[in-house]
């Protein structure tokens, strides 16, 4: 009873906190900290095999037990993204984080 939540940093409410706001609607708009998965494999994998994998994704997600598992040990509130659309999501989040890690002026060391 001593830690309280004050917001989600994904885009959407979370399903095991529904009551808590995210922090694009408490002001800072536009903001998307969320955690994502993917699996890969190796470059230039041929796409009937890429088709069949993001098959067996799609349908192990479908499975309650799967997506159960998954809220209750990480809060995840699963989506499967086409091999398509995660490859245009990794580019925009290189694309972002890449010109805030610009503008912030940020060097490895």
């Amino acid at each position: 009873g001593k830690l309280q939540a004050i917001a989600m940093a994904t885009r959407r409410r979370a399903d095991v906190l529904p009551d808590v706001a995210t922090i694009d609607e408490s002001g800072v708009r536009g903001y998307d900290a969320g955690t994502w998965w993917a699996i890969f494999g190796p470059a230039n994998l041929p796409r009937p095999v890429v088709v069949a994998l993001h098959e067996g994704i799609v349908k192990a997600m479908a499975d309650p037990q799967v997506r159960t598992r998954l809220a209750q040990q990480h809060g995840a509130d699963a989506t499967v993204m086409a091999p398509d659309d995660l490859a245009a999501h990794l580019r925009r989040e290189h694309q972002d984080l890449g010109a805030l890690i610009r503008k912030l002026g940020l060097k490895m060391q």
